[in-house]
């Protein structure tokens, strides 16, 4: 193992989670001798990479890398990154895909991206709608604490396009939910006939939190499909999250299958996933 390998390793043994660790830690996660963990972390002192913690006997990030993180997330748009993977996703599966963020409690949507779908929703940027009927709206909602969600919106909600109907507390269970698998789902919630998947990334750079759905006729898609593009869109989010810094996504989200995971089009699938 190169001299660079060991230091990169030994970078990526830190996380949100583990902001301080010492080299026993370090050796036993890597399988690596103890003497050579300590040399290779002392020489990373050295050079900034790594402080010690003299009274725990501990290493954290040093101040080096503190300087490239920043240089990194300074060149970092959250909204460039959500809208390539947004991109990707419309064009592996056919369906049509919305970016939005929360405004008190509704959604604005401020991208669109047509799928290829035969029938599919055609909604503008600028387009308002309450959130707790959307999933991307389901998604964002379940980044804040639920006090504020209670803040935000009244005992008993209601949209009259559905004419849905549902309390406080089961929103509240509902965003449980979300926290808990990484996406939201919604089908016929928002408007007739029509299902939604949505992700929520934030960027702490930023201070922008973000989240992109992508819609469908409800009957087109199979529960099989609906999974495996629900696991498509959080390895995209977890992709995204990891860069921009989220600690969701870095730590505790459910872990995901890789982004570049092959998904046939919906287009060309669509017959048999309606059947």
């Amino acid at each position: 193992m190169s001299s660079l390998e060991s230091a990169l390793d030994i970078l990526r043994c830190f996380s949100t989670a583990t902001p301080n660790i010492g080299v026993t830690e370090v050796a036993t996660k890597l399988g690596m001798p103890k003497s050579s963990v300590s040399r290779w972390m002392k020489v990373m002192g050295e050079a900034g990479l790594l402080e010690q913690d003299s009274t725990r006997r501990t290493y954290r990030p040093g101040a080096l890398a503190f300087q490239l993180g920043n240089l990194y997330q300074r060149h970092l748009k959250v909204l460039d990154l959500v809208d390539q993977s947004l991109k990707e996703l419309v064009e592996s599966t056919g369906l049509t895909g919305y970016v939005g963020v929360l405004n008190d409690a509704d959604i604005v949507i401020i991208q669109t991206r047509p799928g290829t779908y035969p029938v599919r929703l055609a909604l503008e940027k600028g387009f308002r709608i309450p959130a707790f009927v959307t999933a991307v709206g389901l998604a964002l909602l379940a980044r804040l604490e639920d006090a504020e969600i209670r803040r935000l919106h009244p005992k008993v909600l209601h949209y009259e396009e559905t004419d849905l109907t549902k309390s406080v507390e089961e929103l509240l269970s509902d965003v449980t939910k979300v926290r808990r698998r990484g996406y939201a789902q919604v089908s016929g919630a928002t408007f007739a006939g029509f299902g939604a998947m949505a992700v929520a990334v934030e960027s702490r750079a930023e201070m922008q939190r973000i989240g992109f759905s992508l819609s469908f006729p409800h009957a087109a898609l199979s529960r099989a499909r609906r999974e495996a593009i629900a696991a498509q869109m959080m390895a995209h989010a977890r992709r995204i999250g990891v860069r921009t810094g989220d600690d969701y996504w870095a730590e505790s989200a459910p872990q995901v299958e890789s982004p570049s995971s092959p998904l046939r089009s919906l287009a060309r699938g669509a017959g048999a996933s309606a059947r």
